[in-house]
């Protein structure tokens, strides 16, 4: 089977090239392709990647005019790798995130024939432990949930925590010099295989069911909301996700935000995109009749 990997670069030269090399060391002897997207990384870094790679035979460079985001930016890398015909799986995964296993690909063919997944989700490896935020909310953030709020009498209210949140944070920044208000959640214990549930987006893998419906993230959203707005569409199509702790990858956490943005500056962008894409989700889950 052939793989596509889309890698959305931003800034962070070393980053990219240690995921790029633990790709291609999980890859040997099986059909793949590395695309790695330069979202117009503004210390031109994306003009190094592609010297770097120019004269690779797998790894392809595409360098963005302007800043596309999240979703339209990895879909530049997703489209090119339909294209060429990299899509019985094609993973997309963050330019700080690292693949442990050498057999990584026979893992993910293993899994799809015995779960037939649309999406996968590997167990996020961080310095402080498995994170276990997204493959654990299996009803919290399940779309109609989210929206019964958004259109009940609490809509306003909605809006408002979250402003309150970004005033509360901002406090906390400058007197406690805290790098985040609303802490991740992580483990030490054994991840458990899980199916239809929301998954990490610092790394998934498609799986040709879920792209012969759907090329890539809706392109609607700059950043954040996208694992929410992936997992109502693959409940809409009655389609699978699947959250498989046997693949495991390593996240270094927010290494392209924090090459642009520090402390306050970054928890001011942070909220004005979170608010943006909830609204953004809300008409997308009307459109899919939650």
């Amino acid at each position: 089977m052939k793989f596509g990997f889309v890698i959305l670069h931003y800034n962070t030269l070393s980053d990219t090239v240690k995921c790029v090399e633990s790709i291609e060391k999980c890859c040997q002897g099986h059909d793949y392709r590395i695309y790695i997207v330069d979202n117009a990384s503004p210390n031109k870094s994306g003009e190094e990647v592609y010297k770097v790679y120019k004269d690779s035979v797998n790894c392809r460079v595409i360098l963005s005019d302007t800043n596309l985001g999240f979703a339209k930016g990895n879909n530049l890398g997703i489209d090119a790798a339909v294209k060429d015909g990299y899509f019985d799986f094609i993973v997309v995964l963050n330019s700080d995130t690292i693949i442990l296993q050498e057999n990584f690909c026979y893992l993910v063919e293993n899994s799809y024939r015995n779960n037939s997944f649309a999406v996968l989700g590997p167990e996020v490896q961080t310095y402080k432990g498995v994170d276990t935020s997204f493959s654990q909310f299996d009803t919290v953030y399940r779309g109609k949930i989210f929206n019964n709020e958004i259109r009940s009498r609490k809509v306003k209210l909605f809006f408002i925590r979250l402003h309150l949140h970004f005033i509360i944070s901002l406090y906390i920044k400058m007197r406690l010099q805290i790098k985040r208000l609303k802490k991740r959640k992580y483990s030490k214990a054994k991840s458990v295989y899980k199916e239809n549930v929301e998954l990490h987006g610092c790394f998934l893998i498609f799986s040709k069911d879920f792209l012969k419906y759907q090329k890539g993230f809706d392109p609607r959203t700059f950043m954040y909301f996208e694992e929410h707005i992936l997992y109502a569409q693959v409940q809409k199509l009655r389609l699978k996700t699947v959250y498989d702790p046997s693949i495991r990858i390593f996240h270094k956490e927010d290494a392209a935000t924090d090459s642009v943005f520090r402390g306050i500056e970054k928890e001011m962008f942070r909220h004005r995109e979170i608010l943006k894409s909830a609204n953004i989700y809300k008409k997308i889950l009307e459109e899919l009749g939650y």
